[in-house]
């Protein structure tokens, strides 16, 4: 697959990712990075970002690193830990690893940290391979 092509497919093509203001810093096979800036509407009551947020761009990141293999995937499992919290202003880095490539599950471990290297939480995916290629899905995106 043309990396262009995915890049755009992982980043623009993702209107949840898009919403939250996530963006593609890195893909490669079985890895990925992704990023995003803490912003106000990100916060919880208690004034820090929400939990679904650092969720949200470990899945995402994960679903990205899945995607470097060619076929569009659904998440079955994740686990996530939380370390610390970011602050308003802060960019968070989420990296997805591959760590066990199935025929049609693949496990990734996920690190959050932010713009000064600090880990703020760990995590594991387990997505499952739907065996469509994501240029199929790509071509259907176009002619809807």
């Amino acid at each position: 697959m043309d990396l262009k092509q995915l890049w755009k497919y992982c980043s623009d093509d993702n209107a949840f990712g898009v919403k939250l203001g996530f963006e593609v810093e890195e893909i490669r096979r079985g890895y990925a990075v992704l990023k995003k800036t803490i912003l106000e509407d990100d916060l919880n009551s208690t004034g820090i970002p929400h939990g679904g947020v650092y969720l949200s761009i470990a899945d995402s990141c994960a679903g990205t690193a899945m995607a470097s293999l060619g076929n569009t995937a659904v998440t079955c499992a994740t686990s996530y830990n939380y370390f610390k919290s970011a602050r308003v202003g802060d960019t968070i880095f989420a990296e997805a690893k591959m760590i066990k490539e199935g025929g049609r599950m693949c496990v990734f471990n996920i690190d959050i940290k932010d713009q000064h290297g600090n880990l703020l939480g760990n995590g594991s995916s387990t997505l499952f391979n739907t065996g469509r290629k994501i240029e199929d899905r790509i071509k259907e995106m176009k002619s809807q």
